[in-house]
């Protein structure tokens, strides 16, 4: 009987060896878990350190029922203080850390979106379809990286809607609108017309179409993989960013629509003074000062119209880089 005593000895020690193995194993899991977790979630830090606290108490708990509840009440004491200091050390190190995922988010956005105000329009000015494709895989990670990527799909869905806009004018001819070669082959001006026509459907339609674009992507929020607190903010700053821009985005498709209705003043005009005005070496000639200054003044309309345009572009710009820096 005596010779048990020291087989019983060794095997105390062995497990009192093994349980801190896997106390230290559980330590690292928990550290590493809250660190990737407050680095890269937008969730409030004091919420964040409660949901830190019980995930590092619900590790606790497998780990008693397990294992050290027949160690003794100490060692549960040891592994729970333990773990809730893997909690804190880990958010401490993570939220040391945070700005650089939020800063790697912020940059891309700005890039990506400066980018589509670059390439929406040529050297002269005039809008033209945005070619480069937004690469929508975002570089920062966890929820940061959920936010860039959910801008980046919301920016190439804005291309792709102003493109068709773009393609499907160049299709009805609306660049050669008042071409004079055109025009001079279009005796009774139906086909002017009919190009109006065709714009003034296609303004409708595809103001139509963003509308329809905006509310699908509110939508795409509830997809978001992120805290349901997350994804609330997320969605109380959409709102709070369209309410900003609707005004801006209405003006613009307004006054699109007026200078389309001013080309048609333009063609309208023309039909009635069919014999007042000519074309003579790619140029369109009136026979009278008035019916010339008539058609310079809805000209000089239209340029104000689309100046007010690229003011309202501009600005909205100016504003969203000016959030981007504030943010950052």
């Amino acid at each position: 009987m005596e010779g048990l005593y020291p087989r019983r000895a060794m095997q105390e020690n062995n497990q009192g060896s093994g349980w801190k193995w896997i106390l230290f194993l559980l330590w690292l899991g928990v550290y590493g878990a809250c660190h990737y977790r407050t680095q890269t979630s937008w969730t409030r830090p004091l919420d964040l350190l409660w949901q830190h606290f019980l995930f590092a108490f619900a590790i606790w708990g497998a780990f008693y029922f397990l294992s050290a509840r027949r160690l003794g009440p100490k060692v549960a004491r040891i592994s729970l203080a333990a773990l809730l200091f893997a909690a804190i050390l880990g958010f401490s190190s993570g939220f040391s850390r945070r700005h650089e995922e939020s800063d790697k988010a912020m940059a891309e956005i700005k890039k990506q979106f400066n980018s589509f105000y670059k390439s929406s329009t040529d050297k002269d000015g005039m809008p033209k379809t945005i070619d480069n494709p937004i690469d929508a895989a975002p570089k920062a990670k966890g929820e940061f990286g959920e936010f860039e990527r959910f801008f980046k799909e919301m920016l190439g869905g804005i291309a792709e809607v102003r493109n068709g806009y773009i393609i499907e004018l160049k299709k009805i001819g609306w660049e050669g609108i008042l071409d004079p070669g055109r025009l001079k082959t279009d005796k009774d001006l139906s086909r002017s017309r009919e190009i109006v026509r065709d714009a003034k459907n296609a303004v409708v339609n595809n103001r139509m179409k963003m509308e329809i674009f905006i509310k699908q992507t509110k939508a795409k929020l509830q997809d978001l993989d992120v805290d349901d607190s997350v994804r609330k903010k997320f969605a109380e700053g959409f709102d709070e960013g369209f309410a900003q821009s609707r005004a801006q985005l209405e003006e613009s498709w307004n006054l699109e629509q007026k200078i389309v209705e001013e080309f048609e003043k333009i063609i309208d005009r023309l039909a009635e003074t069919r014999g007042s005005w000519d074309v003579e070496n790619g140029k369109l000639l009136f026979s009278s000062q008035a019916e010339l200054d008539t058609f310079n003044a809805h000209l000089a309309a239209i340029d104000k119209m689309s100046a007010r345009q690229t003011e309202i572009q501009e600005k909205s710009v100016q504003e969203f880089n000016r959030k981007m820096t504030r943010n950052n």
